[in-house]
């Protein structure tokens, strides 16, 4: 029989708002603090104000702390929990500014213009908001009652990708257009390209650069010349999405190897970030992993596309919904469908 761990992460009640208040001291997160004691094998505060051998915490993070200990109760209970069809979804969005939350929100009808003509979220407020495709991962692993999105490239056996609309997210279905969670990467440019910016640009279209993207889990846009390395010396910056970098950092292996002279730099945000720095000349390449919008091309910008991606909505694999319908998606995003059951769950 498992057993269930005292509280949260194994601690005793009156040590999470001590554990909290650590994080927030040390600029850490709970979920990043949390693995680290899983991984130790049990609960480990450190750094934290001590009288007597007690916890000491200041007056004036008492209520912040145990409003946060109760919430971290509650994750813990979840995710301790199996799943069943009468559980409420817990709904993982991304960070606005990703990319993958534009495109997601673009494909099931989860954007609206607002009255200024700028563009409103739909998503369900009481969404966890993730930072990162390895964040939502983590999330709907770890919780049975879990629905979120990531990339293609970022699958993996933790979590189940559901058909929508009857098709899975595979790389031959995106590229034939049958699944409807589709999407292009960019880089994007400004006019003026350095020689070891082109050089690489150059070996991302080229037959070596494409198998590169194919090899990743996502779909060349071109077949290819194949690439004939030259003497190139020089530094490379890449700015952006953290859907788009994890290919891109594999295609930069790849092009050093044949041009060890080169350095390319990657610095890994999202495609709010990379569009505002290539248009800023902060970098040669932004990395984004959207759509650019009228405003952001009038800057003078060239968005280039290096690869199809399918956006792959996952649940734990512990959870029985068969698929989804796109409506079905966006009616979960909405709020509107609030529990397993009501989205084709069986027990």
């Amino acid at each position: 029989m498992r057993q269930r761990p005292a509280c949260a992460a194994g601690f005793r009640f009156p040590e999470i708002g001590g554990f909290l208040y650590a994080c927030a001291q040390n600029g850490q997160t709970v979920c990043e603090n949390v693995r680290k004691i899983h991984a130790k094998g049990g609960p480990a505060v450190s750094r934290l104000p001590r009288r007597r051998g007690r916890l000491h915490l200041p007056a004036r993070c008492l209520p912040l702390c145990l409003g946060l200990a109760l919430c971290l109760l509650c994750v813990s209970s979840c995710r301790e929990r199996p799943f069943s069809p009468a559980r409420p979804i817990h709904v993982f969005t991304r960070e606005e500014g990703s990319g993958t939350r534009t495109a997601f929100e673009e494909l099931f009808g989860l954007l609206e213009t607002d009255p200024d003509g700028g563009r409103l979220s739909l998503t369900r407020r009481e969404a966890v908001v993730a930072r990162s495709n390895g964040v939502v991962l983590s999330g709907v692993s770890t919780d049975p009652a879990a629905i979120g999105y990531l990339s293609l490239g970022s699958l993996n056996s933790a979590v189940r990708a559901l058909p929508i609309d009857g098709e899975l997210p595979t790389a031959e279905a995106v590229r034939t257009g049958r699944y409807p969670a589709a999407r292009r990467f960019y880089l994007v440019t400004r006019d003026g390209l350095s020689g070891p910016a082109a050089d690489f640009l150059r070996f991302v279209f080229s037959q070596e650069g494409q198998r590169v993207v194919a090899q990743a889990g996502y779909v060349p846009v071109c077949n290819g010349e194949p690439f004939v390395p030259g003497d190139v010396q020089g530094k490379t910056v890449l700015v952006g999405s953290s859907s788009v970098s994890p290919v891109m950092e594999q295609l930069r292996d790849a092009y050093l190897a044949g041009n060890p002279g080169a350095d390319i730099e990657i610095q890994t945000s999202d495609s709010a970030s990379g569009i505002r720095s290539a248009a800023g000349g902060g970098c040669d390449f932004g990395m984004v992993s959207r759509e650019l919008s009228a405003d952001e091309l009038a800057l003078g910008l060239t968005a280039t596309a290096v690869a199809l991606d399918g956006i792959a909505v996952v649940v734990h694999p512990e959870n029985t919904v068969p698929g989804l319908s796109s409506a079905q998606v966006r009616g979960i995003y909405l709020g509107e469908t609030a529990v397993w059951r009501d989205a084709g769950a069986v027990p």
